[in-house]
């Protein structure tokens, strides 16, 4: 599932990518994140859908994103994603990009023990292992 957040006041970032896609597998290969690309935002290779099979009944959403963003301007937001079919396993993955679908801006881990890179690739925001347990992240 991919929700996209445009921003057309500035080219950076004209979009955040967010890719969600609830862990139902207890034991999945990559259940600490997904490998970076993955948001299926226009500048990405892949999506979700790479690793887990069909789209699912849930939702997406981004929460406490601004309608105008100004170069430089820190954000806080928080990836929220519900999905009456799962139980206890979540994930998602966000990115930034500008109106080229190149990468922009900078993020800033702000609870380790339930985001990360993904795969040390500081362009990719994704869920740890701990992270799983949960369904809204602070980024």
């Amino acid at each position: 599932m991919n929700v996209f957040y445009k921003k057309s006041r500035r080219r950076a970032p004209s979009a955040v990518g967010v890719a969600v896609m609830p862990l139902l597998v207890a034991g999945v290969l990559s259940s600490g994140g997904p490998p970076p690309e993955n948001t299926g935002s226009p500048g990405d290779g892949g999506s979700c859908i790479g690793c887990h099979p069909g789209p699912g009944s849930g939702s997406a959403s981004i929460l406490g994103a601004p309608s105008d963003y100004s170069p430089g301007q820190v954000i806080d937001f928080v990836v929220s994603v519900a999905d009456p079919a799962a139980t206890t396993r979540w994930g998602f993955q966000v990115t930034a990009e500008d109106g080229s679908n190149n990468n922009v801006g900078t993020f800033t881990l702000v609870d380790t023990d339930s985001t990360q890179y993904a795969d040390g690739n500081a362009d990719y925001v994704s869920q740890t292992k701990t992270g799983n347990e949960r369904n809204k992240w602070r980024v």
